[in-house]
């Protein structure tokens, strides 16, 4: 991936993926509105940070704790969204700088948030993170694990489960993401009625598969290099 040369070019991407949420989003009889765009940041530093904020995205992601004291900017009405495994030695220095945590994959770790969440006078928005695909080499909870975590979680007050998110198995095809994103949508409605929480979040689909994924339901979207590459 080429690094983004001018705002001009940061401009133009934006509004290309800001279209085809909309579209994506229409097809799926919503509109942008009932999408979250979380600009992924892993790839670029405060200078394109800014930018983003300047040009209205109110929502960014990191994948690591190391570094983000560095990276992350605050400014009125943007929040911050840990998107990346998260270990439990390390929660008190991400609620110093994160909104929500999108990747919970144990009750140990909800438990950590909600202790320290406590701690710090704050609450928490955190989404559980599933393993869709069932890969040896992803994190995330096995798809029948997550019905019996929110029930672990019902006497927490710091922490809100606002759904899930996932990521499909690497595929150079967006098709393929489709059945992953669909299952997910499923657990999310058993999980309603099983316990009788909203859970109106999931956060899939990344910069490859992300109109897939609002097709199926997305809340949420993850994108980073369609966000910095130089388009064709």
């Amino acid at each position: 991936m080429e690094k983004i040369g001018t705002r001009e070019t940061l401009r133009a991407n934006l509004e290309g993926v800001r279209l085809e949420i909309r579209e994506a989003a229409e097809r799926s009889g919503r509109t942008e509105a009932d999408v979250t765009l979380v600009a992924v940041t892993k790839y670029v530093g405060r200078e394109e940070i800014s930018a983003l904020i300047d040009l209205g995205v109110a929502a960014l992601g990191e994948n690591r704790i190391q570094g983000a004291e560095e990276k992350i900017v605050r400014a009125t009405g943007v929040s911050w969204h840990m998107i990346g495994h998260l270990q439990r030695n390390k929660v008190k220095k991400a609620l110093r700088f994160f909104d929500w945590v999108e990747s919970v994959d144990s009750l140990r770790l909800a438990a950590k948030l909600e202790e320290e969440a406590e701690r710090s006078g704050r609450a928490v928005s955190i989404l559980l993170e599933i393993n869709v695909g069932q890969e040896s080499a992803k994190t995330g909870l096995p798809p029948g694990e997550a019905i019996p975590l929110l029930r672990e979680m019902a006497g927490f007050h710091h922490v809100e489960a606002r759904g899930f998110m996932a990521m499909a198995p690497a595929a150079d095809d967006p098709e393929a993401s489709r059945p992953f994103f669909r299952k997910l949508r499923g657990i999310q409605e058993e999980a309603r009625d099983a316990t009788g929480l909203d859970l109106p979040d999931l956060s899939m689909g990344m910069s490859q598969d992300f109109a897939v994924g609002i097709e199926e339901g997305a809340t949420i979207v993850r994108i980073g290099q369609a966000l910095y590459r130089k388009r064709n």
